[in-house]
C-alpha cells in the first residue's frame, strides 16, 4: 500500500504543514518535555552486506526484511503515543511528548511499556533464515526524559530538515549504548524508576525487568481531515527526486543498493537545553549548509542528536548520482569546515549501501544502510577538531585537484581489522599557463621577418636589450611566428620565458606575467603550497638576500597566497606596485646579466592595466642587459591604449606588420598541409592549389582551415570535376562556421561551452559547468573528435587534461554563434562551477568577468565589489573604478556609500581632481537623503581635500565648515581632529600663520579628549609644524618629541620617519642644518626600508634642501635628482619646494641661468596648487638668481623680471602671511643684491633687519652667521 504523503515528516510538523496561513515551516520552534525512546536493531549490517552481495534481488528482500520489522514496531510506537522523529539507520528515535509536568510519570510508564513489547516483537520478528542460513535481528533500546528542542531548518523555497535536539536525546542514546541484545535500559536520574521493576546497573542506569502496575494504550492523534494531496511546503522536506516520485506514487522504484560517497559530519553544537538562541543559531548554521551541499548537488539526509553527539549525514551518488561524487563530497567537506559557527568533524568514506525508503504507510524516511555508512560515522568520532578524515576507498576514487595525506592506519569500532585513513587538506592550486601550441608543419615565408629577429638576437648579446612588436590581423600568423622565434633562440641558448593575455582577462591584474613569473622563478603551480614557498625564497635569495623581506609583494605577479610580513603589511597599495614592479626589474637585469631572455608575450591587445605598467617598465629598464621583449597583438590595439605609442619613443623598439602570404608561399603551405593530412594518397591538383590559393586571400590560418574543410568532404583531389564543384566559403567567419556545422550536436556543444570558457579550457569544467553535455567519458570522445580535427588540440595530457583552441578565432566564432541569452546562462553555469571547485580567493576577476556576462544581478553585484576592491588593493585604479561603475547600478542607495568613498579615494591617489570632486559630490547626495552625519562629516572634509590639493584654498575652507558641524553633531571625535587637521594645512599654505597655529591647536585638544593616541600623534605633528612656521622652536620640539614617542609605542614605522622628517625641517628652519640632515637621514633610511616613493620624495627633497644650506651643492643636486627620478610618476604636492632647492644648488654653484630654468617650474606648481609660502620662497630665489646673473633674460609673463620687484613681491607675502623666518630670508637675499650693486649702506640695513627678526625667533644659528656678515 502507497504511505500517505505524512508518512514522511515527523508528525509534529504536519499540523504546520497544513496550515495554509503559514509562510513557511521554519518558523516552527518549540521547546518541551519528552520522554525519548531509542532503539537499534542489531545484526542488520551484516544481513545487508550479506543479501548486497547475493543476488540481483538482494535489496528487494532487504527492504521487505527490513520493513517487515519496522511496520509493526512502528505500531507499537504510535498505539503508545509516541511518534517516530527520526530513523537513523537501522535505528530509530521515538518521541513520548509531556504536555503537562503532572503527566511526566504517566508518559513514562507508557513508553517503557512500550519497549517492553516492542522487545517481545522482536523475538518473534528477529529470526530469519535466507537460502539455509540463519540470521537473528535483536532490538536495544535506551529511554530518558527532559527538555526537547523541536525545530526546522533551512530555506523553505529549497530545503528544509526537521532537527530535535536536548539533553533527552542524549541520555536516551547513552542508556541505549548500555544495553545489551534484549535490553531496556532508563536513566533513572531523569525518569521516576518507583513504578519499574529494575535492575540497577550503575549511578545513573537500571535494565528495566517489567512494571509495577499496568499501563494503558494511548494512541496517537493525527489531525483531522488530512488532505490526500500534500500541500506545497511537503516537497522541501525531501529530495526533488523523491518528492517528485511520492507525488507520483511511483516509490517502488526508490530503494537500490549502489555505490555511494558518504559524509559525516560532527558539530559543536549548542546548548539545547539553555541556549535561548539555539534555533536561530542552528538555522543560521544550517542555510550555510544547505547552499554548500546543494552547490555540490549532494543530499543533506538527516541531521542526528544521539550516541554520536551533534551530527548530520550528506549522502554523494544517492539518490542521485555523479561520475565524479568523492570529488564533490571532498569540495562539500573543505566548504563545510571552513564555515565559523561550529567546529566541525568529518569523515568520508566510499562504497556499495542499501538506500531507500524504510519504516512502514505510517512512517517512514529514505535513508542508507551498511558497513560503508558505519564506517564513515566510526570516521567522522576519529577526526580531530577541523579534521577530514577518509578511507582508502575514498582516497583512490578522488582527482588530483586536492591535496591529501596518508595517516597511520587505526581500529575503529566494529573492525577486527587495521583502517587505512587519509586526511583530506585542500584543494591543488591550478594557474593559468602561458601556452605554446605545437604546429606539425615546417615554418613557410616570413623569411625576412625571421633575418630581422635574429639580428635583434645578435644585438642583446653585446648587451643590447630590444623591443619588438609583431602586429597582424587575426590569422596572419602571429603565434606561428612567435614559436619560430622561441625555437630560434632556444637554439642559441638564450633562455625562454612566455605570458599570454585572455579575452577575459583585460581585468584580472598581471594575468600577462603569471605564468611568466612563475617560469621564471621556476615555481610550479602543482607543487604543494609549502614547496612552491621554499622555492620563491630560494630563487630570491641566489639573487639578493635582502629581497626575502619583500617577497610578499609577489603574491599578485605570481597569484601565491604569499602573506605579508612587518615591512610589506605597512605598505599603500600605490607603494606595492611601485615596488613590486622595482623588484621584478631587478631580478629580470640579475638573470639577463647570467644568460641573455627572451620574454614572449601574446595577444596584448587584451593586456590589463598592471601588466601594462609593468611591461612599461621594464621595457624602459632593459636597454642596456640582454633582454629581448616579443610583443604580439592586433593593429586595433593602437586605437584603445597609449602604449604602443610610448613604446615607439624607445630607441629599442621595432615593430613588424605581417602581410598576407604571397601566392607561392600560400601554394607551398596548400602542398605541405594536405600532405601532412593524407599522406602520399592524393597529391593535389594544381587546379585545387590554384582555387585555395584564390579564396584564401593569403591569411595563413584562413588556408589550413580551408584545406582542413576540403579534407573532411572526402573528394578526389585529383578529379578536375570534383575539385570544379568544391564550394568554398568566402570569408574566414563562413569558413569556420561551415567547419563547426558539419560537428555531430553534442561535439558542437562541447565546443560552444569551452568557446565560454576560454582559449584555454580543462575538460572537466566543460561536465562539471555544464553536466548537460553528458559523461566525462562522453564529453572526452567528443574533445578526442575536436582534437583530430586540430579545432582544439589536446595541451595537457590526463590528468590535467587540458584543451586549447588552436586558434582564438575559432573560439570567437563560436563564441558568437551562441545566442545572447544562451551566453548568459554558460556563463553563469561557469562560474557557479569555479565557486564551488575552487572557491572565491584570488578568483573575484575570473568570477566578475563570467557573472559579468550573465543574467544574474545578484552575483554580478556580489562579484564586481569583489573584484573591484581586489583591483583596488593591487592599485589597479582603473580596473577598480570599472567594477565600481559597473556594481553601483546593482545596489540600493545605502549601499552605495563605501564604493563612492573608495572611488573618490582612487581619484585623490591618482590627481584625477575632477573626477574626484565629482564621484564625492554625488556621495554628499546619497548620504544627505541618508541623513549619516559621520559620512557627511567625511565627504565634505574629502571634497575640502580634493580642492586644496588644486590649490582651491578658499573653496576648501568653505567646504570643510559643514564637515565641522556635522563630526560635532555626530559626536566623531577622530573625523572632528582629521578635519582640523586639514583646515590648519589649508590656513598654512595660504600664509594664514597665526589661525593654522590655533586650529592645529585645537586639534590637539580633541585628540587628548577622545584618548586617541594615533589621531594625537598626527596631531602633534601637525602643531608642531604651524609653531615652525611661527618660530616657536622650542614647543614645536616638545610636541614633535611626544608625537614621536607615540608612534614608536603604536609601532607605527612610517609615521615614525614622517615625524623625524618634520623634526628635520624645524632644525633647517632655524638654521643647524647639520642636525637637519642627521634627522633626515633617519627620516630616509626608514623610507628606504619601507620603500614607500611619496615618503622616498620627501625625505630625499628635505635632505637635499638642508645640503645646499651646508653649501655641500654637488650632494645636494645628486639628492634632489634621485627625489625627481621618483616623483616622475606620482603628483606629489611638495614638488614646488623641491625644484626651489635645485635652483638653490644652481645658485650656490654659480649657475645662474640654470637656476631659473629650476625656479620657473617650482612658481608654476606654487601657483598652480596656491602654496603662498612657497610662492614667497620661488620670488625670493628668482631674485637672488636675476641678480647674480645681472644680464637680461626672457621670462614667462607671470614672473617679475627685476631682482627688486621679485624681492618687493616676496615681501609682501610674507608679510601679509606672518611667516617672520621668510621675511628674514628675503632680507638676506636684499642684502646679498645690494652689496652685488656696491651699495652697501643699504646691504647693511637689510643684515640688520635680518639679524633682529632671527633672534626674535630664536633662529641662533642663523643669527650667527648674519652677525658675521654685519662684523
Amino acid at each position: 500500500m502507497q504511505a500517505r504523503w505524512f508518512a514522511y515528516v515527523p508528525p509534529y510538523l504536519v499540523p504546520r504543514l497544513l496550515d495554509q496561513r503559514a509562510s513557511s515551516a521554519t518558523q516552527t520552534t518549540k521547546h518541551g518535555q519528552a520522554v525519548v525512546l531509542f532503539a537499534d536493531i542489531a545484526g542488520f549490517t551484516p544481513l545487508s552486506e550479506a543479501l548486497g552481495q547475493h543476488d540481483s534481488h538482494g535489496t528487494e528482500t532487504l527492504t521487505r526484511l527490513l520493513n517487515r520489522c519496522f511496520a509493526p514496531l512502528i505500531d507499537v510506537i504510535e498505539r503508545f503515543g509516541g511518534m517516530i522523529s527520526t530513523f537513523g539507520g537501522d535505528a530509530i528515535t521515538a518521541l513520548f511528548p509531556i504536555n503537562q509536568p503532572q503527566r511526566t510519570q504517566r508518559v513514562a510508564a507508557r513508553a517503557v511499556r512500550c519497549a517492553l513489547e516492542m522487545q517481545s516483537l522482536m523475538e518473534q520478528l528477529g529470526a530469519i533464515e535466507i537460502q539455509a542460513t540463519k540470521w537473528r535481528l535483536t532490538l536495544k533500546i535506551g529511554i530518558a526524559a527532559g527538555h526537547v528542542l523541536y525545530t526546522t531548518v533551512g530555506d523553505p523555497t529549497k530545503r528544509c530538515v526537521a532537527v530535535v535536539g536536548g539533553s533527552a536525546l542524549l541520555r536516551s542514546a547513552e542508556a541505549e549504548n548500555q544495553a545489551r541484545s534484549g535490553d531496556v535500559i532508563i536513566d533513572y536520574a531523569s525518569l521516576d524508576c518507583e513504578q519499574f521493576k529494575r535492575e540497577t546497573l550503575d549511578q545513573r542506569f537500571a535494565k528495566v525487568l517489567g512494571l509495577e502496575q499496568s499501563v494503558r494504550a494511548q494512541p496517537i492523534r493525527w489531525p483531522e481531515p488530512i488532505t490526500p494531496h500534500p500541500p506545497a511546503q511537503f516537497d522541501a522536506y525531501l529530495h526533488p527526486t523523491i518528492a517528485q516520485q511520492v507525488r507520483e506514487g511511483r516509490t517502488a522504484f526508490i530503494n537500490e543498493r549502489r555505490s555511494v560517497t558518504l559524509l559525516f559530519v560532527n558539530f559543536d553544537a549548542p546548548d539545547y537545553d539553555r541556549d535561548p538562541f539555539a534555533a536561530e543559531r542552528l538555522n543560521h548554521y544550517f542555510r550555510e549548509v544547505l547552499r554548500i551541499v546543494e552547490r555540490y548537488d549532494g543530499y543533506l539526509n538527516k541531521v542526528e542528536i544521539g550516541d554520536k553527539g551533534s551530527s548530520f549525514l550528506v549522502l554523494f551518488g544517492a539518490p542521485v548520482a555523479h561520475e565524479n561524487d568523492s570529488d564533490r563530497a571532498a569540495h562539500c567537506a573543505l566548504e563545510l569546515r571552513a564555515l565559523p559557527e561550529f567546529e566541525a568533524r568529518i569523515g568520508i568514506n566510499t562504497g556499495f549501501v542499501f538506500c531507500g525508503l524504510i519504516g512502514s504507510e505510517r512512517r517512514q524516511e529514505y535513508t542508507v544502510i551498511g558497513d560503508t555508512v558505519n564506517l564513515a560515522a566510526r570516521l567522522m568520532q576519529q577526526a580531530g577538531q577541523g579534521q577530514i578524515l577518509l578511507t582508502e576507498a575514498t582516497q583512490e576514487t578522488l582527482s588530483s585537484t586536492f591535496l591529501t595525506a596518508p595517516l597511520p592506519a587505526v581500529r575503529v569500532k566494529g573492525r577486527s581489522e587495521l583502517v587505512e585513513l587519509h586526511e583530506l587538506t585542500d584543494l591543488r592550486q591550478t594557474a593559468i599557463r602561458g601556452q605554446e601550441p605545437i604546429y606539425a608543419l615546417p615554418m613557410v615565408g616570413r623569411s625576412q621577418e625571421l633575418q630581422s629577429v635574429g639580428e635583434l638576437l645578435s644585438r642583446i648579446k653585446q648587451g643590447h636589450g630590444q623591443v619588438l612588436g609583431i602586429t597582424g590581423e587575426a590569422g596572419m600568423g602571429k603565434s606561428r611566428l612567435v614559436a619560430e622565434i622561441r625555437r630560434i633562440a632556444r637554439a642559441q641558448r638564450v633562455a625562454v620565458y612566455s605570458g599570454e593575455c585572455l579575452s577575459y582577462g583585460t581585468t584580472i591584474s598581471y594575468l600577462l606575467w603569471h605564468n611568466l613569473w612563475r617560469s621564471f622563478f621556476n615555481v610550479d603551480p602543482e607543487w604543494p603550497l609549502d614547496l612552491q614557498m621554499l622555492q620563491l625564497r630560494a630563487q630570491l635569495a641566489l639573487i639578493d638576500q635582502d629581497l626575502l623581506d619583500w617577497m610578499p609583494l609577489l603574491a599578485s605577479a605570481l597569484r601565491l597566497p604569499i602573506p605579508d610580513q612587518s615591512l610589506t603589511k605597512l605598505l599603500d597599495i600605490k607603494s606595492r606596485k611601485m615596488l613590486l614592479e622595482s623588484l621584478l626589474v631587478d631580478c629580470l637585469r640579475y638573470r639577463a646579466n647570467e644568460t641573455p631572455l627572451l620574454l614572449v608575450l601574446e595577444d596584448c591587445h587584451w593586456i590589463d592595466s598592471l601588466s601594462n605598467d609593468l611591461l612599461a617598465r621594464i621595457t624602459k629598464a632593459i636597454r642596456d642587459v640582454p633582454v629581448l621583449i616579443v610583443l604580439a597583438y592586433r593593429p586595433s590595439a593602437e586605437r584603445d591604449q597609449t602604449m604602443w605609442h610610448e613604446l615607439r619613443q624607445l630607441e629599442h623598439w621595432h615593430e613588424i606588420e605581417l602581410q598576407e602570404f604571397t601566392l607561392d608561399e600560400t601554394a607551398e603551405l596548400v602542398r605541405l598541409k594536405i600532405k601532412q593530412l593524407l599522406g602520399n594518397r592524393q597529391a593535389p591538383s594544381e587546379q585545387l592549389v590554384s582555387k585555395l590559393t584564390d579564396r584564401a586571400q593569403g591569411n595563413p590560418f584562413y588556408i589550413e582551415e580551408l584545406i582542413n574543410l576540403v579534407v573532411e568532404r572526402q573528394p578526389d583531389l585529383s578529379d578536375p570535376k570534383a575539385v570544379a564543384q568544391l564550394e568554398l566559403p568566402d570569408s574566414l567567419h563562413r569558413l569556420i562556421i561551415s567547419r563547426i556545422d558539419q560537428l555531430e550536436e553534442a561535439t558542437k556543444h562541447t565546443l560552444k561551452v569551452a568557446s565560454v570558457i576560454g582559449r584555454l579550457f580543462k575538460a572537466n569544467w566543460l561536465w562539471g559547468a555544464y553536466p548537460q553535455l553528458g559523461s566525462a567519458e562522453q564529453v572526452k570522445q567528443q574533445l578526442n573528435t575536436l582534437s583530430r580535427m586540430d579545432l582544439t588540440p589536446l595541451d595537457r595530457d590526463e590528468p590535467e587534461l587540458e584543451y586549447l583552441f588552436k586558434h582564438v578565432v575559432t573560439q570567437e566564432v563560436a563564441y558568437q554563434s551562441l545566442p545572447l541569452a544562451t551566453r548568459a546562462a554558460l556563463h553563469e553555469q561557469v562560474g557557479d562551477y569555479l565557486v564551488e571547485t575552487y572557491g572565491v580567493e584570488g578568483a573575484a576577476d575570473l568570477l566578475a568577468h563570467h557573472y559579468g556576462m550573465s543574467n544574474n544581478l545578484d552575483k554580478q553585484r556580489n562579484y564586481f565589489r569583489k573584484a573591484g576592491d581586489a583591483a583596488a588593493a593591487r592599485y589597479a585604479t582603473d580596473v577598480a573604478l570599472s567594477y565600481y561603475e559597473r556594481c553601483l547600478p546593482l545596489l540600493a542607495a545605502h549601499e552605495t556609500i563605501d564604493i563612492f568613498f573608495a572611488m573618490g579615494e582612487i581619484y585623490k591617489h591618482t590627481g584625477r581632481w575632477h573626477e574626484a570632486d565629482a564621484i564625492y559630490r554625488r556621495l554628499l547626495n546619497q548620504a544627505q537623503q541618508q541623513q549619516q552625519l559621520s559620512a557627511l562629516a567625511r565627504v565634505w572634509c574629502e571634497i575640502a581635500d580634493v580642492q586644496s590639493s588644486q590649490g582651491l584654498h578658499n573653496d576648501a575652507l568653505q567646504s570643510i565648515q559643514p564637515a565641522l558641524e556635522y563630526a560635532k553633531q555626530a559626536h566623531d571625535q577622530p573625523t572632528h581632529c582629521k578635519i582640523l587637521m586639514r583646515m590648519s594645512w589649508i590656513a598654512s599654505y595660504q600664509g594664514q600663520l597665526q589661525q593654522a597655529w590655533q586650529t592645529s591647536h585645537a586639534a590637539v585638544a580633541i585628540a587628548r579628549e577622545a584618548n586617541d593616541a594615533h589621531s594625537l600623534a598626527l596631531a602633534l605633528k601637525t602643531h608642531g609644524y604651524m609653531n615652525v612656521l611661527q618660530g616657536q622652536f622650542a614647543l614645536a620640539e616638545q610636541l614633535f618629541s611626544e608625537g614621536l614617542a607615540l608612534h614608536r609605542q603604536l609601532g607605527q614605522r612610517e609615521d615614525e620617519g614622517r615625524m623625524l622628517n618634520v623634526m628635520g625641517e624645524a632644525a633647517r628652519h632655524r638654521g643647524d642644518f647639520q642636525h637637519a640632515v642627521e634627522l633626515y637621514q633617519q627620516a630616509l633610511v626608514i623610507g628606504r626600508e619601507l620603500r614607500n616613493p611619496e615618503r622616498l620624495i620627501m625625505f630625499l627633497s628635505n635632505l637635499g634642501g638642508a645640503l645646499v644650506g651646508l653649501g655641500t651643492y654637488e650632494t645636494a643636486i645628486a639628492t634632489l635628482n634621485e627625489a625627481f627620478e621618483l616623483a616622475r610618476s606620482t603628483t606629489w604636492y611638495g614638488i614646488a619646494e623641491t625644484y626651489r632647492f635645485r635652483a638653490e644648488a644652481a645658485i650656490g654653484l654659480g649657475y645662474p641661468d640654470e637656476a631659473i630654468r629650476h625656479i620657473i617650474q617650482a612658481h608654476h606648481a606654487a601657483r598652480e596648487r596656491q602654496q603662498t609660502l612657497e610662492l614667497c620662497a620661488a620670488l625670493r630665489v628668482l631674485g637672488s638668481a636675476l641678480s647674480q646673473l645681472n644680464v637680461p633674460i626672457l621670462l614667462p609673463p607671470s614672473l617679475p623680471t627685476t631682482p627688486l620687484n621679485c624681492f618687493e613681491q616676496a615681501l609682501s607675502m610674507a608679510e601679509a602671511s606672518g611667516s617672520q623666518a621668510e621675511v628674514a630670508a628675503i632680507q638676506l637675499a636684499l642684502a646679498e643684491h645690494w652689496q652685488r650693486q656696491q651699495q652697501p649702506t643699504k646691504a647693511q640695513a637689510a643684515w640688520q633687519q635680518a639679524y633682529t627678526i632671527y633672534g626674535q625667533l630664536g633662529m641662533d644659528a642663523l643669527q650667527q652667521r648674519v652677525a658675521q656678515w654685519l662684523s
